[in-house]
C-alpha cells in the first residue's frame, strides 16, 4: 500500500520535472469520468424501473381495488361517460343522481335521487364523482357545488384518444374517442372534448368549455371559458374566441370573436337578434 503510495508521489515529482507522461495522470481523469457517467445512468435506470414499479402497482390498484365514484346526471353525455369509465378500468360508478324522478336505473346502475342528497352520498364515503352534463352553465353550477361538498371530480379520458404528453388536462374534463389533442394544448377543468374534435399545438381551452364533435382548432387557438364551438367548426390559427359565446354548427372562425355572442358561418359572423 505504502509502496503504491509512494511510487504515485515519486511520478508526480517526476512529472513536475517533466520526465513523466502527461497522460498518466489523463487516463487516471478519464477513467474518474466514465465512472461518473457510468453513475448518471445506473441513476437512471433506477428512476425508469421504480416508475415501472408504480405503474404496475397503479394496475394492480386500479383493477382490484378501483376507485368509487358517483355519476351526477342522467343525459345523452353521462351515457358516453359511462362507457368510458368502463373502458378505463380506474373507477367503479356506484350509482348515479338524476333530476329525473321517473327513472329508477341508467345503464345499469342504480339511481340515488337527485343531485340534493349528494351531500349524504359524500358522507357515506363516496367521495369522487363523475360531473356528467352537457350543459355549459349547469356544470359550473355543479362543479361548484361538488367542490364544495368535498368532492374529487375525475377526469375522463378515452382509451381511444390521443393525448399529448405535453398537454395538459384539468380535473373533471372528459375526453371523448378519437379526440386529439397536441403538444402543450392546455384544457381547462370540467371541460368536454368531444368525439373526433382536433386541438392542436399551444391551444388554450377555457374552464367549461365544450369542443363538440368534428370541431377543428389549429395551433394556438384561445378559447374563453364556458364557450362552445360546434359540431364541425373549425378555427384559424392564433384566433381567440371570447368566454360563454357560442360558434354555431360548421361554422368557420377567421378571426377574433371577442364579444360574448352567438356565431355562424363561413366565415363566422355574429348572428343578429
Amino acid at each position: 500500500m505504502s509502496m503504491d503510495f509512494f511510487e504515485y508521489a515519486t511520478k508526480q515529482k517526476a512529472l513536475l520535472a517533466g520526465t513523466v507522461p502527461s497522460s498518466f495522470f489523463e487516463l487516471e481523469n478519464s477513467n474518474r469520468s466514465l465512472a461518473n457517467k457510468l453513475k448518471i445512468v445506473l441513476d437512471k435506470i433506477k428512476a425508469k424501473l421504480f416508475k415501472m414499479k408504480l405503474n404496475i402497482r397503479d394496475k394492480f390498484i386500479y383493477k382490484f381495488m378501483p376507485k368509487k365514484v358517483i355519476l351526477v346526471g342522467t343525459g345523452g353525455h353521462a351515457k358516453v361517460l359511462v362507457d368510458i369509465c368502463e373502458r378505463m378500468g380506474k373507477f367503479k360508478i356506484v350509482g348515479c343522481t338524476s333530476q329525473d324522478s321517473e327513472i329508477s336505473r341508467f345503464c345499469g346502475y342504480k339511481i340515488y335521487g337527485s343531485d340534493s342528497n349528494l351531500e349524504a352520498i359524500f358522507a357515506k364515503g363516496i367521495t369522487s364523482a363523475i360531473l356528467a352534463v352537457g350543459d355549459n352553465k349547469i356544470r359550473k353550477k355543479l362543479a361548484k357545488m361538488l367542490k364544495e361538498i368535498g368532492f374529487d371530480v375525475v377526469t375522463l379520458i378515452h382509451p381511444n384518444s390521443i393525448v399529448s404528453k405535453s398537454a395538459r388536462i384539468g380535473k373533471g374534463t372528459c375526453v371523448m374517442p378519437g379526440a386529439v389533442i397536441n403538444a402543450d394544448a392546455k384544457i381547462g377543468d370540467c371541460a368536454i372534448v368531444n368525439t373526433n374534435s382536433n386541438i392542436d399545438h399551444d391551444c388554450v381551452i377555457g374552464d367549461y368549455a365544450h369542443i363538440a364533435p368534428g370541431s377543428s382548432l389549429a395551433g394556438n387557438v384561445s378559447v374563453g371559458e364556458g364557450t362552445l364551438i360546434g359540431v364541425g367548426s373549425s378555427v384559424k390559427p392564433g384566433v381567440k374566441i371570447n368566454k360563454w359565446s357560442v360558434v354555431g354548427v360548421g361554422s368557420t372562425v377567421v378571426r377574433d370573436l371577442l364579444k360574448q355572442k352567438t356565431y355562424f358561418g363561413n366565415p363566422a359572423t355574429e348572428r343578429k337578434a
